[in-house]
């Protein structure tokens, strides 16, 4: 069950990486399509990473684990980046306004990197998928990406009244596929460790990432 479980895992991961390419190779300098290449990306290497980490037992997986840590405030800054540009452009974001966007995920990059602060430790096992411990910034960070991923959700809501036709349809089928793809994902890597300062069966959040990114992938190349 476990071997089937990581296949899976590291399925939907690649099919993510290549989904990436293909919205670059094809985005003839559409916003949406580049902004949602570089979702599909960071997902991607986000699932791959941890389950490279699940079940591990490399000394190395404390390190790759920073790498998780990162993709995953990545994802959901590039989420609000893409409710921001879907279906039409909120407002024009310049390279100021994209500087301020992606700004605290760089600094929580360099936090997670330089110290043990952001996670203090994280342990895996043949019998263990893996767990986190919160470092003193943990909460700052979950706090950051449940923020985050609200507002995305807010940016789509606020949209409703403003569109009509297959903008409104289209608009209402990916609200919903980020909300029921991504809530597995935002309750166990994000809320509960906001309670108890730990985080636990990470492939729960990756396999889900397929929903939400697959439908929303669904709509785009409708179009």
């Amino acid at each position: 069950m476990k071997s089937i479980l990581l296949s899976l895992t590291y399925l939907i991961g690649i099919s993510e990486v290549f989904l990436a390419f293909y919205f670059w190779r094809n985005s003839s300098k559409n916003e949406i399509r580049r902004v949602m290449a570089f979702l599909a990306l960071v997902t991607g290497l986000w699932v791959i990473t941890t389950a490279i980490n699940s079940y591990s037992v490399s000394p190395l997986a404390e390190f790759r684990d920073k790498f998780t840590y990162t993709f995953g405030v990545l994802i959901v800054t590039a989420l609000l980046n893409f409710t921001i540009v879907f279906p039409y452009p909120m407002f024009r974001l310049d390279r100021l306004h994209y500087i301020f966007l992606y700004l605290p995920a760089v600094i929580f990059t360099l936090v997670i990197f330089g110290s043990h602060d952001v996670v203090s430790r994280y342990i895996s096992s043949p019998t263990l998928s893996g767990q986190w411990f919160g470092g003193p910034l943990y909460w700052m960070y979950n706090g950051y990406l449940l923020v985050l991923y609200v507002w995305a959700m807010a940016v789509l809501y606020s949209k409703f009244k403003k569109t009509d036709g297959i903008h409104h349809r289209n608009l209402i089928l990916v609200f919903w596929s980020i909300f029921l793809g991504g809530a597995p994902g935002i309750v166990v890597d994000v809320i509960v460790p906001l309670v108890t300062n730990q985080a636990k069966y990470p492939l729960i959040g990756v396999m889900s990432s397929v929903v939400w990114l697959g439908l929303t992938t669904y709509i785009i190349l409708k179009k």
